[in-house]
């Protein structure tokens, strides 16, 4: 090895000042960085982990905004839903009826939505019959009393004399004719006499046919099917999804509660199940948790692994993990200090610091064991090989670090807070080598002596491929050609706008969701309504009316509610007809016999309504509709069609609906899945603008640190061939990039260009006479690197969320791509533009 000759840089003394200080004092520089490891590690700690996608985006942000005020005037609408399905509807409405009883006495519940007091909507029913078709009652009603006195007098008409004939036509003119203009002497003729002998038989409409034909939610007094075999419960917690351990009891408790009653002594097929946003952010955090720590066993024990073949020693197995998991420590720490909590992206940083993480600490011990190979003392070796490494190390973490913090530019936290904590995490695993290697290899062989050292390397592998220039042509004629075929694939690559894809689903059972029998028979409205706020109840009613007349403009909205459903139209218009019904029925009523009495009877309970406002209406309805400020009704819900994970069809939705002008006034709409929308257009429009500006600030520091065109594309150009054959893979793969995965080219870009600065700055020390040794130690420690940290990654493979899997199965193949091009191409570029041995002072 040549040796280091000219004036060392301030910088190098200072390195080499520390290192010996290190060396020196082992056990108090091992004490000092050891307690400053369990401080950041407590912090990490404390970390939590949010899972609303609102977290990812600025409060400035105008959906959040809008979200944000939605959630301080409404109500809560977090709820659990409890659902049972039973055959035997009177066992089911038993049981639910129990529970309900049960669950009113549990502190955790606030309010209970089961069992509705609709009396009052009973006795007004027929106020949200259309006014046509109370004509079309009465009408029947009208033509059934004809008949059955026509009946009545039948028998009687030749005996009677004038002037009972004559009252009695009296009161019949009086009592029913009212303008028909007919006569139960006429006998209609033809069609039109079909029709009318078909609907003589007077029905008066019930609720439950009126609830139907008219939408009139507030005539259902459960929420039920009709024979009661699906029941549902809306249960309204006194916590937010978002408190985590009360959320978990509160469930807990639930469980208990139904276990307690023993669903099956009601009926041996009775079957329930719950659904909600609490059930909804328990599982996502699980399930979060629950990937990182399996992916985390998983990669710790297979990187345990190649490390302890690499090295062929515990000691090398030691003097790796420890930095690289204090090095993680250090990372979570800050990122407390800095952050204060992990989002849905910067969840799995983990995984990510630890492939760069063991970068730093694989190419430290090599380095550190090649010193040792050549004799030299432990102190010493740790001291030189550490301190040649310096330069390249500092080089590579710099660039890594300018890669991430490019990020932060960016208001979508899901890169910003990404690049935040990785840009701060990768000098932070720096430092955390140079402070542990030297003294732990001062200390582990007091403990437990080195034996000597054999040389583990030759030059035989590395000059099959860079032994000669004409082998050099042939790697960079050959890795082009690939570059090529693979470029074809990047124009196939889009951006996943369907959020299911990448965001953990709840497993269902083979046999069909018990919740969904609720959807698709009792509710067919989206759990996700769009909230439009307005000021008073006379905009409600203009924003209502404004819906009504232009429902089949919104293509996209299947229905919307305000409080107004509550409020039957042209009341005004329909008492008298009400009125006048009830009147004929009750001068009547003696003449009818057999269904039409019966239907008679029963229709004079509807036949009593009294015109009403929303100030009249149920304490129960107006308490849905009353806001946190006491406002009543100020807000109207709207429920749109298809798939709101879908950011295309989440996008179709706000181009019709997103802002409304109304009477010369704009409102503006909200609704939970807005977000996705903006979500997908910043991974599509900013994703690609991030990834450039991270390789211009690669690039400059390229041309900053080497001075030299060649060596700049030396380093630079394998990079930017590696994530094209990467990108193109995925084309021809048939994937797309997500918010997930959009970080996986920084982290590539991090891994090929570390490699190449290592490389670059090696064959300056060496020089390219000892390219094929440079490319067995150096390029070997760098694959290994890149094994390690491929991975790591790949362990992401083993999550059930969607997002998490693609990294898994997407990383290890961009950073074994990036990793084969640096190697291959900037060992063969540094041999055909150096032709000549250069001594490393002459770079200096």
């Amino acid at each position: 090895m040549n040796n280091k000759t000219g004036k060392e840089g301030v910088a190098r003394r200072i390195l080499t000042s520390m290192l010996t200080w290190t060396t020196g004092h082992p056990i108090i520089s091992l004490v000092i960085s050891l307690a400053l490891t369990l401080g950041l590690g407590y912090a990490a700690s404390k970390l939590p982990l949010r899972t609303n996608m609102e977290d990812l985006f600025p409060d400035s942000t105008p959906h959040v905004i809008r979200a944000e005020e939605a959630r301080r005037r409404l109500a809560s609408a977090s709820q659990v839903l409890l659902v049972s399905v039973c055959p035997d509807g009177k066992a089911n409405m038993r049981f639910m009826t129990d529970l309900h009883d049960k669950l009113l006495e549990d502190p955790l519940v606030d309010t209970l939505e089961f069992r509705k007091d609709i009396s009052f909507f009973r006795k007004n029913a027929l106020l949200f019959v259309s006014l046509d078709e109370l004509n079309e009652i009465d009408g029947r009603l009208n033509r059934a009393i004809k008949k059955a006195v026509a009946k009545d007098l039948g028998p009687f008409d030749d005996e009677d004399d004038g002037e009972d004939e004559e009252d009695d036509e009296e009161d019949f003119d009086d009592g029913f004719d009212d303008g028909f203009g007919d006569s139960p002497e006429e006998e209609p003729q033809g069609e039109s006499a079909a029709a009318e002998d078909g609907d003589a038989s007077f029905a008066m409409p019930d609720e439950e046919e009126i609830k139907k034909k008219y939408g009139i939610s507030s005539l259902s007094e459960y929420l039920a099917s009709s024979d009661k075999t699906v029941i549902a419960m809306k249960i309204y917690p006194t916590i937010s999804p978002s408190e985590m351990a009360k959320s978990k009891k509160l469930l807990g408790r639930l469980q208990e509660t139904v276990e307690q009653l023993d669903p099956t002594s009601y009926h041996a097929e009775l079957r329930w199940d719950m659904e909600g946003d609490y059930h909804s952010k328990i599982r996502e955090l699980g399930v979060i948790k629950a990937d990182l720590s399996r992916a985390s066993i998983f990669a710790l024990s297979i990187i345990l692994v190649l490390i302890a073949v690499y090295f062929a020693s515990i000691r090398g197995v030691i003097l790796v993990f420890v930095p690289l998991l204090a090095g993680l420590a250090w990372t979570m720490g800050i990122a407390w200090f800095t952050v204060g909590y992990l989002n849905l992206i910067t969840a799995f940083i983990f995984a990510i610091m630890f492939g760069l993480g063991v970068d730093f600490a694989v190419h430290a011990v090599n380095r550190y064991i090649e010193e040792r190979e050549n004799g030299l003392p432990v102190a010493e070796a740790a001291v030189s090989g550490l301190g040649n490494l310096g330069r390249p190390m500092i080089a590579a973490a710099f660039t890594t670090t300018a890669t991430f913090l490019s990020l932060i530019i960016f208001d979508f936290r899901g890169f910003s807070q990404f690049g935040l904590i990785a840009g701060v995490g990768v000098p932070a695993c720096l430092l955390v080598v140079y402070l542990f290697v030297p003294p732990l290899a001062v200390v582990l062989h007091k403990i437990w002596p080195e034996k000597p050292h054999k040389k583990r390397f030759s030059k035989v592998g590395g000059s099959v491929l860079f032994g000669t220039r004409k082998r050099g042509i042939v790697v960079v004629g050959l890795f082009l050609a690939v570059a090529v075929a693979f470029a074809p694939g990047i124009s196939k690559v889009g951006f996943e706008s369907n959020m299911k894809k990448v965001m953990t689903q709840k497993k269902v059972n083979k046999q069909k969701k018990v919740t969904s029998h609720y959807y698709g028979l009792v509710s067919g409205r989206s759990a996700s309504p769009i909230v439009l706020l307005t000021e008073s109840l006379a905009e409600t009613r203009q924003v209502h009316d404004y819906l009504e007349q232009h429902r089949a403009d919104f293509v996209t909205i299947q229905e919307f509610a305000s409080i107004y459903d509550s409020i039957p139209e042209a009341q005004d218009s329909k008492l008298p007809v009400i009125a006048a019904m009830k009147e004929r029925l009750n001068r009547k009523m003696g003449v009818l016999q057999g269904e039409d009495k019966a239907n008679a009877e029963k229709a004079m309970e509807f036949l009593s309504p009294q015109p009403f406002g929303v100030q009249e209406l149920p304490d129960w309805v107006r308490d849905k509709f009353t806001d946190r400020d006491g406002n009543l009704g100020h807000f109207v819900l709207l429920y749109a069609h298809g798939n709101k994970a879908d950011a295309r069809i989440v996008d179709q939705i706000t181009d019709d609906v997103d802002s409304l002008t109304i009477g010369g006034k704009q409102y503006f709409t909200t609704a939970s899945y807005y977000i996705l929308k903006d979500a997908y257009d910043i991974v599509r429009d900013e994703g690609p603008v991030a990834i450039l500006v991270a390789a211009l600030a690669v690039l400059l520091i390229l041309i900053s640190d080497f001075r030299r065109i060649k060596e700049v594309v030396a380093a630079f150009l394998p990079l930017v061939i590696g994530v094209v054959c990467y990108v193109g893979f995925m084309g021809y793969y048939g994937e797309n990039f997500n918010m997930f995965n959009m970080v996986i080219l920084p982290t590539v870009f991090g891994i090929g260009i570390d490699t190449s600065i290592h490389l670059v700055h090696r064959v300056r020390e060496e020089g390219v006479g000892a390219m094929p040794l440079i490319a067995n130690t150096t390029g070997s420690a760098a694959g290994l690197s890149a094994a390690t940290t491929a991975v790591g990654f790949g362990a992401l493979y083993l999550a059930t969320n969607p997002g998490l899997a693609s990294i898994g199965k997407l990383a290890p193949v961009g950073i074994i791509l990036c990793y084969l091009s640096s190697v291959l191409l900037t060992c063969s570029l540094s041999l055909l533009w150096r032709t000549k041995e250069k001594h490393p002072a002459d770079n200096v």
